[in-house]
């Protein structure tokens, strides 16, 4: 796993991978110890590649693309 050296424009921490997919058991572990950021099971494009680990930080946000009939 890579390690981004971008900071967060909002807090100035290190910026964190985002996985995004149903999590590993061992992914809430890398959660709490600031090592990643959960992304949810659906990944847009466009999505985020890094977040802020930093809880309650707004971080970045990410339109969902509009569903067509």
């Amino acid at each position: 796993m890579t390690t981004s050296t971008a900071t967060c424009p909002h807090c100035g921490a290190g910026l964190v991978p985002i996985v995004y997919g149903f999590p590993a058991p061992d992914a809430f572990e890398q959660v709490a110890r600031g090592e990643i950021v959960l992304g949810g099971c659906m990944m847009y494009p466009g999505a985020p590649d890094d977040g802020c680990p930093t809880k309650g930080c707004s971080g970045p946000t990410v339109e969902a693309p509009a569903r067509t009939r």
